[in-house]
């Protein structure tokens, strides 16, 4: 169990002090108790990354993403802050997944509305 206002990240990263940077199948669970959930992202080198949202163990959907994911799915095409989650008003304690199918994506900061 993670504890509230935690994260915690799984498979393969690279840290440094400005970010961290997805390998292979990376994976980001945070524990919130949030509205709006964002976090700014730089795609990889290679072109665009691919990460899926998952919403307490249900893939994000119209319901409760944010503007930036389209089928549980977010495209990084470029360096910015993403809508990861909206839950209209229904804020509470919730469980983020992130799985990034893509290495080489940055990942820089959370925030919260």
């Amino acid at each position: 169990t993670l504890p509230q206002n935690s994260f915690s990240l799984g498979r393969e990263w690279t840290i440094t002090n400005d970010n961290a940077v997805t390998g292979k199948d990376s994976i980001l669970l945070y524990n919130f108790s949030a509205n709006k959930v964002f976090l700014v992202l730089r795609p990889p080198k290679s072109g665009a990354g691919i990460v899926r949202v998952f919403l307490d163990g249900k893939l994000a959907e119209n319901l409760n993403a944010g503007l930036d994911v389209n089928n549980g799915v977010i495209t990084i095409d470029q360096d910015r802050l993403y809508n990861l989650i909206d839950l209209k008003g229904n804020s509470g304690n919730h469980l983020l997944k992130l799985e990034f199918l893509s290495p080489g994506v940055e990942v820089f900061a959370f925030t919260f509305g």
